[in-house]
């Protein structure tokens, strides 16, 4: 899925929605429209790894219908910049990678399409999607995407660095955590985090202001839920940051378990043992791994295949379990169609293959992502192992529903990305109390709602 963690809007982009709500349209296409062979329609989408992999959906889609799709890739920093801009200039693509955080701004703006009555005139099965990946591509009983993938976060770990350590791998799917001590967890990261002297953060000697290792990689100081971090150990304790979710309007920032759970982690930046956010300079984690500057991640299974490229060789393991269970975000992506675009029918026509088997079959065999449809996910899971990498325990996290939790989608989530991770940096960058700086973030939330 290529997903760090899922960003909200950003204000070019509701400044472009802005701009459109008085010309734009969120209506469905036609029922009756027929799609044209020799049509060309464009779709965009950001992870280069996948690319390839919708490249060859393209190119069976255009042996079946005549219909062109010019695949346009655009890195994720200048994704939703490049699609605001395209849609004050009228210049949008037909057919675009959309994200659950994302989507409700469009159809307040009316700028993606109603899928909904294209869904039931097509009989389109959506009891084929796993579960997670749907619920959140219906706002207001309309659906306005289709899944296309799934994600869920895993503990990716150095497998030298482990058996250097004298640790056995297998212990790492059994893993507890608790904010007081860290549980097994907490000492797992002490145990692989190694000052210049060698010593490891359970030595008495070791020295927290010469680390050469990390035992666990940094926080996201971007992200407004945790996604990949303090958000999955906080629902470990029971608190899901939004609720209801979907479109709740309570968020637990100022929840005692969220609280803990972020305070935790800043007590162990503090002593050493997870690396300061500070120290990554832009470094991505397949570098840090190879550096030999971190030995554990928790990270989505979005970058298992560019993790599976490092010299280090990286495996996967479930997250630990908390008071409360294991939890994990699991995000699904979808594609929605422009409101504007001048080939509706192509665009649907390319939208339901994207999210049919005949496609997603074709994703799985790439081993980049997880699609969204139960039996071409079990398919995925095989294309991995035929590359030599084990993600047994993601997908084992992934089929069970009490273990995942979609991410948060509501109204405002472009202001909550504003005031969250500015919160986030504070507490990481500077050393701010987290109870004091999390209270202060939940009031400006609340307010939002008011």
């Amino acid at each position: 899925m290529m997903r760090k963690k899922v960003l909200a809007a950003s204000s070019l982009l509701l400044l472009a929605a802005a701009t459109l709500t008085a010309c734009s349209s969120s209506s469905a296409p036609s029922t009756d429209s027929t799609p044209k062979a020799g049509t060309t329609i464009t779709y965009a989408l950001w992870d280069s790894n996948q690319k390839p992999a919708y490249q060859q959906c393209a190119a069976d889609f255009k042996k079946s219908t005549g219909i062109t799709v010019n695949v346009q890739q655009t890195d994720w920093g200048n994704y939703w910049t490049g699609l605001a801009t395209g849609f004050v200039a009228g210049t949008a693509p037909d057919v675009f990678t959309d994200v659950t955080s994302n989507y409700p701004d469009f159809v307040d703006q009316k700028q993606i399409t109603d899928l909904t009555p294209l869904i039931k005139k097509d009989g389109i099965d959506l009891g084929q999607y796993i579960p997670v990946t749907l619920q959140n591509w219906k706002m207001d009983g309309k659906y306005y995407g289709l899944p296309k993938d799934l994600d869920a976060i895993g503990l990716a770990y150095s497998a030298q660095a482990v058996s250097a350590a004298g640790v056995d791998p297998s212990s790492l799917g059994s893993l507890t955590w608790n904010p007081t001590d860290g549980g097994t967890f907490g000492k797992l990261i002490k145990t692989l985090t190694v000052d210049t002297s060698g010593r490891n953060g359970l030595d008495p000697a070791f020295d927290k202001t010469k680390v050469a290792r990390y035992g666990i990689a940094g926080v996201d100081l971007t992200s407004f839920d945790g996604q990949a971090s303090w958000g999955n150990l906080a629902m470990s304790l029971g608190t899901n940051l939004l609720t209801p979710n979907p479109f709740g309007t309570t968020w637990k920032y100022d929840d005692p378990n969220t609280i803990a759970t972020i305070s935790w982690y800043q007590k162990m930046v503090a002593d050493g043992f997870i690396q300061p956010s500070s120290l990554n300079s832009g470094l991505g984690l397949p570098a840090l791994f190879d550096a030999g500057k971190i030995a554990m991640a928790t990270d989505g299974s979005w970058d298992a295949a560019s993790l599976s490229a490092t010299k280090t060789k990286i495996a996967w393991q479930n997250l630990p379990t908390g008071p409360k269970g294991r939890r994990t975000y699991s995000n699904s992506l979808a594609d929605s169609i422009s409101a504007g675009t001048k080939h509706p029918a192509e665009a649907w026509a390319w939208v339901k293959y994207l999210a049919s088997p005949a496609c997603q079959d074709t994703v799985a065999s790439y081993a980049v992502v997880i699609p969204a449809i139960t039996t071409s996910s079990e398919k995925a899971k095989a294309a991995y192992e035929s590359k030599g990498l084990d993600m047994s325990a993601i997908f084992t996290t992934i089929s069970d529903a009490k273990a995942t939790e979609a991410l948060p989608v509501t109204s405002h989530i472009s202001q909550v990305n504003q005031y969250a991770p500015s919160a986030i940096q504070d507490i990481f960058l500077n050393n701010a109390d987290p109870k004091k700086t999390l209270t202060a973030l939940q009031q400006k939330v609340d307010a939002l709602y008011k």
